[in-house]
């Protein structure tokens, strides 16, 4: 009996028996030969397989392995993420397992299998744990950090998808649901992100002074350039960032006239 047609053996066996039935020394021969995956049901076998790919992205910087590569290793993983593509499509999901796909999710290769409502939730999750790890701060999409970038790109494109100007990307009401339960609602709203009443509070806990865009400290930061980006918005150079009188006019209440008008040296 040759090799192929022990493997062929052993699959017939996986659905008799399990790795606790087997013999010590049958175990150790398994081991030696790395055939004893083989007794592993499908869906372990399919997470094993996960892990390996995911640990090859990473160290190829987040690239999906392609299916036409030169490199036997970066072909047999391209492969093997196409079949899961088709099998994820497919009315029979025999070998599709979520398990797998979460994998993926957790390492932030949530667009692997496509886009659909349970990658978006779970992604999501992940999102809303960053963020209370980071004491309630809004990921960025400028960010220097990548895991930082690429959240706050997730939210921009989700904003994006909200307003119906997506493109293949959908908005989930789901998604929306998972930030509101979190302590976190209109998260995915491109107006008045950050409220003028939160502004003006942090001004009078902070003695009047005027929030910097340049300071250390991540919440005054984040104000800072909010109200640096509504003064361009002001001059007309805001780009989709628009000037609402009704807000300044919550400030000029509040006490603080002509917090909006542009510093000569302001760009």
């Amino acid at each position: 009996m040759n090799k192929i047609q022990f493997e062929q053996a052993l699959c017939q066996m996986r659905d008799k028996y399990r790795k606790d039935q087997l013999s010590d020394k049958f175990v150790n021969y398994c081991t030696k030969e790395g055939l004893l995956e083989l007794f592993d049901n499908l869906e372990q076998r399919s997470n094993k397989i996960a892990r390996k790919i995911v640990l090859w992205m990473k160290e190829h910087n987040g690239k999906v392995p392609s299916t036409i590569s030169k490199d036997p290793i970066e072909k047999k993983y391209g492969r093997w993420i196409s079949t899961f593509q088709q099998s994820q499509k497919c009315t029979n999901q025999s070998i599709f397992y979520h398990s797998t796909e979460k994998i993926f999710i957790d390492a932030g290769y949530h667009y692997i299998f496509g886009k659909n409502e349970y990658q978006n939730n779970e992604y999501g999750k992940l999102v809303v744990r960053w963020m209370k790890e980071h004491n309630g701060k809004f990921p960025s999409h400028g960010s220097k950090d990548p895991l930082e970038k690429r959240y706050g790109s997730w939210i921009h494109t989700q904003r994006m998808a909200k307003k119906g100007k997506g493109g293949t990307n959908k908005f989930y009401p789901s998604t929306e649901k998972i930030f509101n339960e979190a302590g976190y609602p209109n998260i995915f709203n491109t107006v008045d992100r950050i409220k003028p009443e939160e502004v003006i509070n942090w001004m009078k806990e902070h003695d009047d002074k005027v929030p910097s865009r340049t300071s250390k400290d991540p919440i005054e930061k984040r104000y800072g350039s909010w109200i640096h980006t509504q003064r361009m918005a002001k001059k007309g150079k805001g780009g989709t960032n628009k000037f609402y009188p009704s807000t300044e006019k919550i400030f000029n209440e509040a006490g603080y006239p002509d917090i909006f008008e542009s510093r000569t040296n302001e760009k």
